[in-house]
């Protein structure tokens, strides 16, 4: 082409609102367009308006749920990350390669934000993995003697462009310790006090930038105050607070944690009889909760997902399978079973990407990479 007839330069500003709009995947592949296109996109204000972009409008509105899948061979033993698309009229899986090998065989997802996964085990090494990059970041967890019983929650902290991990622990003597590590700074910290006991789910769920997870008192301050309390972390402030339950909540032990239309929701499973879902829409006070619909037979573990555009609910059931419920007509259809002997543990992976950088550990093909939210 006659370099006399070349097209103008594109406006800077169209270039940048176009980039914006791409996935993170295009992205990292558009850096190795020219010099000026890599450096804008390896800005930390471009990282952040494209984070803002992919997750403020669609919130409430997750489609993707990710899952490890584990196999089982009389030869080998395999596991692969999963992705379903839960919102789709058919719950479509992509498979990612899993990069930890057969040394992380039976390692849990401990969280996930923005797309980011925090794969490990209870007591050991940690990494935080993107799938659609397969960049990650290892990291160790500090010695608890006796630990036993373990929160653990993944979020971000928009004010310092940081991800942080919450880990607590409760072993046999000893109050629960709660100690956050900071990925920027690559150091865990403890905090003062954390007056709980019983963790009912393990993995903390992410609403509005904090996280959740339901427990029980230690010691109630009196003989009228809730044994059992949504406690919730600010990874910005990082400082614990409360939710109260539903009057009725605080006396059964058989409820589980979800979300459901950008709100908290509960599930209430009544022994050989029926389920029951609340949701808490703006307040903290017991009147808040309000009672969905109720599943007239007994499911068991039921951990609420998501709404399709048709009314139909998704839940994950019984920790293998995803199923989606129409309460108008009480009809239930499955869309994923998972084969797993330990079922599988659902987190959710976004509608849209979010590009998030952060310095990375990890090393594939002897670079070191950068970490970015899938």
């Amino acid at each position: 082409m006659d370099a006399s007839r070349a097209s103008p330069e594109i406006p800077e500003d169209i270039v940048t609102n176009v980039l914006l709009n791409l996935p993170v995947k295009s992205l990292l592949r558009f850096k190795c367009v020219s010099r000026p296109w890599r450096s804008l996109i390896s800005q930390s204000q471009f990282t952040k308006n494209h984070l803002n972009r992919a997750t403020g409008s669609n919130n409430d509105k997750l489609a993707r749920y990710g899952y490890l899948d584990f196999k089982s061979h009389p030869s080998r033993e395999s596991v692969n990350f999963c992705s379903c698309e839960v919102l789709s009229n058919v719950g479509r899986v992509t498979k990612f390669e899993y990069p930890f090998g057969s040394y992380f065989l039976n390692a849990e997802i401990l969280g996930s934000c923005n797309g980011l996964l925090l794969i490990g085990k209870s007591s050991e090494t940690l990494y935080l993995w993107n799938p659609s990059t397969r960049e990650y970041k290892k990291f160790s967890i500090p010695y608890s003697d006796g630990a036993r019983h373990f929160l653990w929650g993944l979020g971000f902290d928009s004010s310092s462009d940081d991800y942080k991990v919450v880990r607590v622990v409760r072993c046999k003597s000893q109050a629960p310790i709660a100690k956050f590590y900071s990925v920027k700074s690559n150091s865990w910290s403890d905090y003062r006090d954390f007056p709980y006991r019983t963790f009912h789910n393990q993995v903390g769920i992410i609403l509005n930038k904090s996280l959740h997870w339901i427990v029980n008192h230690a010691k109630p301050i009196n003989q009228n105050s809730a044994m059992k309390v949504i406690v919730c972390f600010d990874p910005t402030m990082e400082q614990f607070d409360e939710i109260q339950l539903p009057y009725w909540a605080v006396k059964y032990s058989k409820i589980e944690l979800g979300l459901l239309g950008g709100s908290l929701c509960i599930s209430h499973i009544h022994d050989n009889c029926c389920v029951s879902l609340w949701t808490m829409k703006q307040c903290t006070v017991n009147e808040c909760w309000t009672k969905l619909f109720t599943i007239p037979f007994p499911l068991g573990y039921v951990k609420p997902l998501a709404y399709r555009e048709n009314g139909e609910v998704v839940m994950e059931v019984n920790r293998n399978r995803l199923v989606t419920y129409k309460p108008v007509d009480g009809k239930f259809t499955r869309v994923l079973q998972c084969d797993n002997n330990g079922g599988f543990k659902v987190v959710p992976l976004g509608d849209n990407d979010g590009l998030v950088q952060q310095q990375a550990q990890g090393k594939r093909k002897g670079e070191e990479k950068r970490l970015v939210s899938c």
